[in-house]
């Protein structure tokens, strides 16, 4: 889970845009976890600091997509 949230982190960094512009709103189901993201209406930057969280968990397991 570590790695996941710092790859969002990194992301952002990444990008040179603030982490105090950024929040995180989690929406969860009964089972604990869901949320859900409307791609529609996200920008390249969201989907990139969406999608890194993942990349990262990926490479630390030294899976390399």
């Amino acid at each position: 889970m570590a790695f996941h949230e710092a790859g969002h982190v990194a992301m952002i960094f990444w990008r040179r845009e603030s982490l105090h512009e950024r929040r995180i709103v989690l929406h969860s189901d009964r089972y604990g976890g869901a949320f859900e993201v409307s791609l529609y209406e996200s920008d390249e930057s969201d989907l990139m600091v969406l999608i890194s969280g993942h990349m990262a968990q990926l490479l630390a397991m030294g899976v390399v997509p």
